[in-house]
């Protein structure tokens, strides 16, 4: 018998620290410039609602972070943006 995930559509409003990952493969912050809370959403977002303290700053192409959460999706770099404000 196979388990089931259940992938939530919408990233929960108290993921205060969760990294996103865009369709593109990046590695966002809650509260980034250029993501729109209203488009971050299955099956095109996947995301990690408590990632490991430093995570951020492990996930490159050599340690890609894979979504536990929405879509089945993997993120190789972090965002710029993200990065020059990230305090993880």
């Amino acid at each position: 018998m196979t388990a089931t995930i259940s992938r939530p559509a919408r990233l929960p409003h108290n993921a205060k620290h969760a990294i996103i990952i865009s369709p593109h493969g990046s590695a966002h912050l809650v509260g980034c410039d250029h993501l729109c809370d209203s488009v971050i959403s299955a099956p095109k977002f996947g995301w990690v609602s408590k990632p490991a303290p430093g995570q951020w700053d492990t996930i490159s192409a050599d340690q890609p972070l894979s979504a536990t959460t929405g879509a089945d999706i993997t993120a190789a770099r972090r965002c710029k943006t993200c990065q020059s404000g990230a305090t993880r």
